[in-house]
């Protein structure tokens, strides 16, 4: 099968909202497997070890003054969540053997997204009220713009990594990866920042990995899709 027939047949499965039939997928499974995809000829195992890597490295770069003040507490941070982060993409993302289902793939989705913000709030100390909450943490601006950096950082590198990996479902996998990338910002910034009061965690920590996984769910189609 030609790549231009592949793309329309994706195309109009895509528009109807249906599953491509059994043996378009077999056909379709055949030319991969004979056909390696362009962008990185990786394994499945080796995109996997190299975004729990680059989720540590972005983590580290986005907490330049951390590194110097706090070395060890930062890295045994940025490791934890290359470890977790590439744990959740080995089941949350297609592969060659049975992974979550698309229902699975939303639950985990609506999972992590209510783990965030559950622990955002946790962390809180108190809640001012809202006219006032800015006012107590002028620095809420600097937090979100440093917080987005660390985010584009981590979903960039694990766009490029997956890239061209899921013709079917690329919204959703690209949902799993700016969110995942996402919590790279999210948890530099809140290694670095003190403040406690929930409305600045909610915003200026937390709300760039919402949007990272919202820009990435939008986008995937041209990154991810074959």
């Amino acid at each position: 099968m030609s790549d231009e027939r592949t793309t329309r047949a994706l195309d109009a499965a895509s528009r109807h909202q249906a599953r491509p039939s059994p043996r378009l997928l077999a056909e379709l499974a055949r030319e991969m497997e004979s056909t390696p995809p362009r962008g990185f000829r990786l394994q499945r195992n080796g995109r996997l070890a190299l975004s729990a890597a680059w989720l540590a490295v972005s983590t580290l770069l986005a907490s330049p003054r951390l590194a110097l003040s706090a070395p060890g507490e930062l890295l045994l941070c940025a490791t934890a969540l290359g470890v977790s982060g590439a744990m959740l993409l080995a089941v949350a993302l297609p592969g060659p053997q049975r992974r979550l289902d698309l229902g699975g793939r939303r639950a985990l989705a609506c999972l992590l997204t209510a783990g965030l913000i559950a622990a955002l709030c946790l962390r809180a100390r108190e809640f001012l009220p809202w006219h006032a909450a800015w006012a107590e943490t002028a620095h809420g601006t600097g937090c979100l713009l440093h917080s987005l950096g660390g985010a584009v950082l981590a979903s960039a590198g694990l766009s490029l990594l997956w890239w061209r990996t899921d013709p079917f479902t690329p919204g959703w996998s690209g949902w799993q990866l700016g969110l995942i990338g996402g919590l790279a910002g999210t948890l530099a910034v809140c290694l670095g920042c003190g403040s406690l009061e929930g409305w600045h965690l909610l915003i200026s920590h937390g709300a760039a990995a919402l949007l990272s996984g919202s820009a990435l769910a939008v986008t995937a189609r041209r990154w991810l899709s074959i």
